[in-house]
């Protein structure tokens, strides 16, 4: 399976995607953490600096869903990244 072009991650992280999905892992705490495809799409945005708001639109768009739904799985993987320390507090 071919992976696609990683983007920059931060220093404590090992990041994988492919078409199935991602794997994070944080080498500071050992947590590892899986995503599908949606969330995978998401925290790269993320990790891109894109902002919220474009990145809910961006994935509405993209996987013909409605925005409520996007949005509250964005605000959920965003906690879940966070609480495992994989993104900063401050991150969107």
């Amino acid at each position: 399976m071919r992976q696609k072009e990683q983007p920059r991650v931060l220093e404590h992280l090992r990041y994988v995607s492919t078409a199935d999905g991602a794997v994070v892992l944080n080498i500071q705490n050992g947590i590892m953490f899986s995503m599908n495809p949606v969330a995978s799409n998401m925290f790269e945005a993320v990790i891109k600096g894109c902002g919220e708001d474009q990145i809910v639109a961006d994935i509405t768009n993209l996987y013909q869903v409605e925005k409520e739904r996007v949005q509250a799985d964005f605000t959920v993987l965003i906690a879940d990244l966070k609480a495992k320390g994989i993104l900063p507090e401050g991150a969107t």
